[in-house]
């Protein structure tokens, strides 16, 4: 059986209280849990390592991969392996947003940080899974790249993605190939609270159509 990729789950902190010994003996098998309250981490369950150091990071973008919805086999893995081919460094971390049918793809993320929410809201609006994806976030995060595991995307396009967000932080990215757009969006981290405020019902599209004049669309072709 092919080896799992460490990953941290991401769990609110009602879980948390409520399954705390479950949790202290999972650590051998996850990466660390983050646990959070108001969409914010608070906490940080790790496995002890005398080999720890800790590090000054750089403030790059976070991948969101929303999974949360089935998805054929041959599509995800797809999506993933495109994942795995993004060089090294260039996201802070991949945020994998998964139901029960998509679970097993937890440990095939290989980046160095890999934070898994689950959802169990699949049926809802798709800002739903985004809202919970930002429970992952770090406070120092600029931005974050929505992607889907049901919509591969070549690696060279999310590169592409990544150099533009870094370039223009301060605007909500929308790919376009062929003068169409595509995923993925790159929204700032100032954004976050807009997310979370916002009803399911109005979506994703209402934010764009909102802060119209904050956009811009860059060609990934």
């Amino acid at each position: 059986m092919k080896k799992e990729n460490k990953y941290t789950e991401v769990i609110n902190i009602t879980e948390a209280r409520d399954n705390l010994p479950k949790l202290v003996s999972s650590l051998g098998t996850v990466g660390g849990i983050i646990i959070t309250r108001d969409y914010s981490p608070v906490a940080v369950l790790k496995k002890y390592d005398k080999s720890f150091r800790s590090t000054v990071r750089k403030r790059l973008p976070a991948l969101m991969v929303l999974g949360a919805r089935p998805c054929i086999r041959d599509v995800a893995l797809k999506t993933i392996k495109n994942i795995n081919n993004i060089p090294a460094g260039l996201f802070s971390k991949i945020i994998f947003i998964y139901g029960d049918k998509t679970r097993k793809y937890r440990g095939s993320f290989t980046a160095k940080d890999v934070r898994t929410v689950y959802s169990n809201k699949s049926k809802l609006p798709i800002i739903t899974s985004v809202k919970s994806a930002l429970t992952a976030l770090s406070a120092d995060d600029p931005c974050f790249m929505v992607t889907f595991l049901s919509a591969p995307i070549e690696s060279k396009k999310i590169v592409l993605m990544a150099d533009f967000a870094g370039r223009f932080r301060g605007n909500i990215l929308i790919g376009k190939i062929l003068g169409e757009p595509v995923h993925p969006v790159v929204f700032p981290g100032k954004y976050k609270k807009i997310f979370i405020g916002i009803r399911k019902e109005l979506g994703i599209p209402y934010i764009i159509k909102k802060f119209k004049n904050n956009v811009k669309y860059v060609d990934i072709d």
